[in-house]
């Protein structure tokens, strides 16, 4: 969604001196943003990939050095290899100032990068699904405990650098078995928590909730029965442990090899998106992304799947409303409700602005997500399940 993110920050009417790309990949919406603002002061790149870091600061570099338009000898690209939930750390480090005037433009894209596309043609949609905010060369690699397809240890940590202790890990597991803590706080584990431990230790009807809200998997109570009986036959250790139970769930089944693929897709997903918290991640990203911001300031997130989308959607509804963090249990399960809706746009929006939501503290630009447009479909089938949502900051 190139030409939408350009719309969200034009180089006509919007004056970007300072700018955040949380998720670089291979720096395709930053190069755009550079070349189209000249003006740009400071440029900070996030991406936890090292492959894609390095691809992204050769990239950038060398359009720097080859293009007159950006060769604003003010400008100050920062290519980082950190997490976007650290956003506010890393900036204080790049320009300390920037923490107190704000930056102008963050984008978000959490998408998987077009790097080594190729190789997911041949799997089909269930993959793309999976993905979500993963990075394909993470997925690419068996040993991270992604891939369905080839076999590789159950961990499916984002971050495998974290305490890689048995001991560690079965004191912990003992410890919030013994005092009955609850398995949705487990943010404070992220690094050490595998998706084996989850397989192997938690509660059947915490797996199952993993399943049934994390995966969407109609499923779930099967699959969870399944799980808690493969147990007393040693568990689960590898990828392929995982994925036959889930081929012999689905033996029979309407739609063959794609419907396992489909099934396997949405518990893979559930697994990761546990295993590392990452709609809380996201959701705590989102408040300090909006925190940086400068009066004025925009915030543009790209999410692919509706968990995602479901999340960015009710924060921003949130934030609006004095930036006041409260969760869906806290409103009854519908969170804080638009103080005003504006239909008619004004002279001043641009023609991309359709319907916005007002609050005291910022503007929803985009009442309806933004998606992408017949051609870009065509182009890009991963397209189709963009949605493009905007604040910004009063």
């Amino acid at each position: 969604m190139l030409g939408e993110v350009l719309d969200v920050f034009p180089s006509s009417s919007f004056r970007l001196r300072s700018f955040v790309d949380c998720t670089l990949g291979a720096a395709g919406h930053s190069c755009a943003i550079i070349q189209a603002h000249p003006e740009l002061q400071t440029y900070i790149g996030l991406d936890v990939d090292p492959m894609a870091h390095e691809k992204a600061q050769s990239r950038i570099g060398d359009m720097l050095k080859s293009i007159p338009s950006c060769s604003n000898v003010n400008m100050k690209p920062h290519i980082l290899l950190r997490n976007f939930k650290e956003i506010k750390q890393v900036i204080g480090q790049v320009e300390e100032k920037l923490l107190l005037s704000g930056v102008d433009g963050i984008l978000m894209d959490l998408g998987m990068s077009s790097m080594q596309v190729p190789y997911f043609h041949s799997i089909g949609a269930a993959w793309i699904g999976y993905l979500g905010s993963f990075k394909v060369n993470e997925v690419d690699d068996p040993g991270r405990g992604f891939s369905m397809l080839n076999n590789g240890p159950l961990d499916m940590r984002m971050d495998p650098k974290g305490v890689d202790n048995a001991l560690v890990e079965n004191l912990i597991f003992s410890f919030l078995f013994l005092f009955d803590v609850c398995f949705t706080c487990h943010g404070q584990w992220q690094g050490i928590l595998k998706a084996e431990d989850i397989l192997n230790s938690w509660p059947p009807a915490e797996v199952g909730r993993i399943l049934r809200e994390y995966g969407e998997e109609s499923n779930w109570y099967s699959l969870q029965i399944k799980i808690a009986k493969a147990r007393l036959g040693g568990g689960f250790h590898s990828t392929s442990d995982l994925v036959d139970l889930i081929r012999g769930k689905s033996a029979g089944v309407k739609g063959g090899r794609q419907g396992w693929i489909k099934t396997a897709a949405r518990v893979f997903q559930a697994l990761r998106i546990a295993v590392n918290d990452e709609l809380k991640t996201l959701e705590n990203s989102l408040y300090s992304c909006f925190d940086c911001l400068s009066p004025g300031g925009r915030l543009a997130v790209i999410s692919f799947h509706s968990l995602e989308d479901r999340i960015v959607k009710q924060t921003f509804l949130n934030i609006i409303n004095n930036n006041i963090q409260i969760t869906a249990e806290e409103e009854g399960g519908h969170g804080v409700e638009p103080r005003k809706f504006d239909d008619e746009p004004t002279t001043e929006k641009e023609a991309w602005i359709k319907q916005v939501v007002k609050g005291p503290s910022g503007i929803i630009l985009t009442k309806r997500p933004i998606t992408a447009s017949a051609e870009e479909e065509k182009l890009n089938s991963r397209c189709r399940s963009a949605k493009l949502r905007v604040i910004q900051k009063l």
